[in-house]
């Protein structure tokens, strides 16, 4: 089975936190106002071993179960793209955060009940907010 899938993430530098650690604090928190649960973080520069030197990348993995019964439901390759995924990164001394733009869902999961489509209306909302916990 072949997606067609265009990879289009959203990236914009992070004003309302001085570190990644306070970063993550903020998107979490905010994440869990809108109805998310963190499942996961992942230091991703951890992973790279002992003699990476390069940025400091965070993901968070961002769960909402009405997305999922919503997605799985409709297509269970979505799996793939389940949980969300943000990711915090810094890069030359600024912070940015990074997301999927919902539009890639929409073209992954074609047509849709309304309840669908309403959920990604929702997601659309909810990662605009998340965003604005960030950058101000």
């Amino acid at each position: 089975m072949q997606l067609p899938i265009t990879f289009s993430p959203r990236a914009y530098p992070v004003y309302r936190a001085q570190d990644l650690p306070q970063a993550a604090q903020l998107l979490a928190e905010a994440a869990e106002r809108e109805g998310y649960r963190v499942v996961a973080v992942h230091p991703l520069f951890q992973y790279a071993g002992e003699d990476y030197s390069g940025p400091k990348v965070v993901t968070l993995e961002l769960d909402a179960p009405k997305l999922d019964r919503a997605f799985l439901s409709a297509k269970p390759e979505m799996g793939l793209w389940l949980p969300l995924r943000v990711t915090l990164f810094e890069k030359e001394g600024t912070l940015w955060v990074v997301m999927l733009d919902v539009a890639v869902f929409r073209k992954l999961l074609g047509e849709l009940p309304a309840e669908g489509s309403r959920l990604l209306d929702w997601m659309e909302v909810t990662q605009e907010i998340l965003l604005k916990a960030l950058t101000g």
